[in-house]
């Protein structure tokens, strides 16, 4: 057997690229309003409260004014921005071209970044405005606040079936391709 056979060796180079496993994009997106098109630096949501129905106690009765409550959130834009750059001395070196994965890679994480500010915002407090559209803080009733933790129970229960988890990154949308490769 020849001691230099070493130098015959060849090296295996792709032509495309793998995500690691991660979000893909905003999973609470969907669960709140969004205006979309907002000229300003602010937006408002005008919002009904409930009321009550009245019994009738007797025919002919004068109809029962029922003041229907009304209150005004105000929300504030706030910019994000996501860049990579590839240069074209570097593209020269490549098979193939990154620049649609940085995208979604991009992508990705801008739909992460809105996850983050809408669990933010259903922990903290709303920002009410009044009829001389004058700013206050509300902070939600306990009731209306979410837990911090909701993984913690889930993840007690995932011992060590294989399955389950990868159920589990499967319900975040991740590639079981993904999983199955840094799994094993």
């Amino acid at each position: 057997m020849s001691t230099e056979v070493n130098k015959a060796f060849v090296n295996k180079y792709r032509s495309n690229f793998i995500h690691l496993a991660q979000q893909k994009g905003s999973r609470l997106r969907n669960f709140v309003r969004v205006n979309e098109g907002v000229v300003g630096k602010a937006d408002h949501f005008d919002r009904l409260g409930s009321t009550n129905a009245q019994k009738m106690t007797s025919r002919h009765a004068d109809t029962p004014l029922i003041s229907t409550p009304h209150s005004r959130r105000k929300v504030v834009m706030e910019d994000y921005n996501w860049a990579d750059l590839v240069d074209k001395a570097d593209q020269i070196k490549m098979l193939t071209d990154p620049g649609s994965e940085y995208l979604t890679a991009g992508v990705w994480a801008m739909g992460r970044t809105m996850d983050d500010l809408i669990l933010e915002a259903m922990t903290g407090n709303a920002t009410a405005v009044s009829s001389a559209d004058a700013a206050s803080d509300v902070a939600l009733p306990a009731a209306q606040k979410v837990a911090h933790g909701l993984f913690l129970k889930w993840s007690l229960y995932m011992e060590t079936c294989i399955e389950k988890f990868c159920e589990f990154m499967g319900s975040l949308n991740v590639e079981p391709k993904v999983i199955m490769s840094q799994v094993h």
